[in-house]
């Protein structure tokens, strides 16, 4: 022992301390991802106010759309005050909006660093950006990787495939924001299973013309107009 201490001041045996712990906390980190299927679920059944709404707006003209395969409580605020802070920085000093692109490229480059150091963890999260400025309507997604590209109509999370497969059939040429409003709740009840999914609770925003450009939760008469006939859309589809 007298050795070692000869050989180890009091710094370095402090800093192998603290790399121990540090390691100990990333492993009990990585293993907390097994159990966060049940966090989720419980998350999903509290209350409204227990937990921030998916739909956050780091500037009036754009919107990221975050979904998570990892505890949101933690991985959300980070996201969203990363794209406030990016989108602030660039008016600041250029004195302009933010282009989508652009912070798209911010958000998924923050997204990717977490993916390469062994004593941070990958957020887990997917983020889609929606954003009207003068460039015109754009939209993005982020993956958990880091990539980021640009859609005309995109899809995230549980049963994103199947709801990409819906989405590229319809119209989007000609498609309204309104009528978009509605087939988008459509294709979302489509793939909820009220016997073994989670309950369903709809969040609709846009930011289009009809919102002024800007970050706008929709209009609740269209969202009750949108969830019922998403519904009986469900149910015909269940008595097929």
């Amino acid at each position: 022992a007298d050795a070692r201490q000869a050989r180890w001041p009091r710094a370095t045996a402090a800093a192998v301390f603290r790399h121990l712990l540090a390691a100990v906390a990333v492993a009990a980190a990585r293993c907390s991802r097994i159990c966060a299927a049940a966090r989720i679920s419980l998350a999903a059944l509290a209350p409204r106010a227990a937990h921030p709404p998916a739909l956050t707006p780091p500037h009036r003209h754009r919107s990221p759309r975050r979904t998570a395969t990892a505890p949101p409580r933690r991985t959300r605020p980070q996201i969203v005050n990363a794209a406030r802070a990016e989108s602030a920085n660039h008016t600041a000093v250029y004195g302009g909006q933010i282009p989508g692109n652009m912070l798209s490229d911010k958000i998924a480059a923050l997204l990717h660093m977490y993916t390469l150091y062994w004593y941070v963890r990958p957020f887990g999260s997917s983020v889609l950006i929606a954003s009207y400025t003068a460039d015109g309507p754009q939209l993005y997604t982020v993956e958990t990787s880091g990539l980021s590209h640009r859609y005309f109509a995109a899809a995230i999370g549980k049963s994103k495939n199947a709801a990409k497969s819906a989405l590229e059939k319809l119209d989007l040429s000609t498609l309204s924001a309104k009528e978009g409003v509605v087939e988008v709740a459509k294709i979302l009840y489509s793939q909820h299973d009220a016997s073994k999914d989670k309950p369903l609770e709809l969040e609709l925003s846009w930011v289009c013309e009809e919102s002024g450009r800007m970050h706008q939760p929709v209009p609740p008469e269209l969202a009750a107009e949108a969830e019922a006939a998403a519904k009986a859309a469900r149910e015909a589809m269940d008595e097929d």
